[in-house]
């Protein structure tokens, strides 16, 4: 049967031949060296060692030049991908060891460039725990490091009974020039009305829930905390005046409870555990957060729009989600927190509407930041 030949990465040299000194002998190469008289029989032990060693000496020169040879093309090809460039007194990100997990790496900084070594060494001054030093490293460890703006949170509230939008008195904007300032004032001004605390709805989709089984499920209530009584009826009653719930008497029933939120208000939360469990997931790529970060990089002006309770703009059908309260059954007309394909279809639907100015936006569930390299497009 035939034998199989190995080769070893590194030099392209048998591993029988770094052994023996010699090819190894399959049927093949066995019966060609008998047709042409190769084989060497009857050799003492002392000539056969010093054949031997002779051929093992061979081998190993030939193992060095080849090493040699491979790590000088791998060290070109490293240095062909290396076309970052930095210059002395520039910042840079320094790639370390990551501290919770050794396998990985983090990228750290900014620490400056002393002094350049070569076209692909460089010494990085860096502080590190307190303590200052230098180290000489390669480029591939290194990046650029891109000056960010400073953060300043800005929270400009716009109601109907505002008759001039305005930012807010004593607490300018001073990292804009008064005609910025101007400009940001009528722009607010003119889409003022898009900024409010009642959700919309929307018509670009409509919300299906899929269920592996017919049989609707009924759960008994749960009990309501005396102290949130009250405030849980007025919630419910602004979903039903939002027109985001409505009465139901449909069989499917599943309890609701009251949590309370950081402002100290409600949020009404429906155990849809049951109907997550006989529901198909629906598959869509969620970005990460890196991704999101890196289509950023560049720009120079940013702004955030956070939706005003963003699932209840999507409109939904299907009775499989009502859910039940010591007030009675309640359906949602609008997507409900809680139900399993929600976040990614609303992530779906942000990536729709957004489609053509997805140069200078990106979505990530309801919150939408929009960023720009200039004043002008940013406007």
């Amino acid at each position: 049967m035939p034998l199989e030949i190995c080769l070893t990465d590194l030099t392209t040299l048998h591993l029988f031949e770094l052994v023996f000194g010699r090819r190894i002998h399959h049927a093949i190469s066995y019966l060609a060296s008998i047709w042409r008289g190769d084989l060497s029989q009857g050799l003492d032990t002392c000539t056969y060692m010093a054949d031997l060693q002779d051929r093992l000496e061979v081998i190993r020169t030939e193992m060095a030049a080849r090493t040699s040879e491979a790590k000088q093309t791998a060290r070109e090809k490293q240095d062909h991908k290396s076309l970052r460039h930095f210059s002395v007194g520039e910042k840079v990100l320094f790639r370390i060891p990551g501290l919770s997990n050794k396998l990985g790496s983090s990228w750290e900084g900014p620490f400056q460039v002393e002094k350049v070594i070569g076209d692909l060494n460089y010494v990085i001054s860096m502080v590190v725990d307190g303590k200052s030093h230098k180290r000489t490293d390669y480029v591939n460890h290194l990046k650029p490091y891109i000056e960010g703006l400073m953060v300043i949170n800005r929270v400009v509230v716009i109601t109907d009974e505002c008759d001039n939008c305005c930012l807010p008195d004593g607490d300018p904007l001073s990292y804009l020039s008064d005609s910025q300032s101007k400009e940001l004032q009528s722009v607010l001004s003119k889409f003022k009305d898009t900024f409010s605390s009642v959700p919309g709805i929307t018509n670009i989709c409509l919300f299906r829930i899929d269920t592996t089984q017919e049989t609707p499920i009924s759960l008994p209530p749960y009990r309501v905390p005396n102290g949130l009584v009250n405030q849980f009826k007025v919630e419910l009653d602004v979903l039903l005046a939002q027109g985001v719930i409505e009465h139901s008497d449909a069989m499917w029933a599943f309890p609701a409870i009251p949590v309370r939120k950081k402002d100290g208000g409600l949020r009404l939360v429906v155990d849809y555990r049951r109907l997550n469990s006989i529901t198909p997931s629906l598959p869509f790529y969620m970005p990460t957060v890196e991704e999101v970060i890196a289509k950023l990089g560049g720009a120079q002006y940013f702004s955030k729009i956070d939706l005003t309770k963003g699932f209840h703009q999507i409109p939904i059908e299907k009775e499989s989600i009502t859910f039940i309260t010591p007030f009675g059954k309640f359906r949602y007309l609008r997507l409900p927190f809680g139900l399993k394909n929600a976040p990614a279809h609303f992530q779906s639907m942000m990536s729709q509407c957004l489609s053509s100015v997805s140069h200078c936006s990106t979505p990530y569930i309801d919150d939408v930041i929009i960023f720009s390299k200039s004043w002008s497009q940013f406007i």
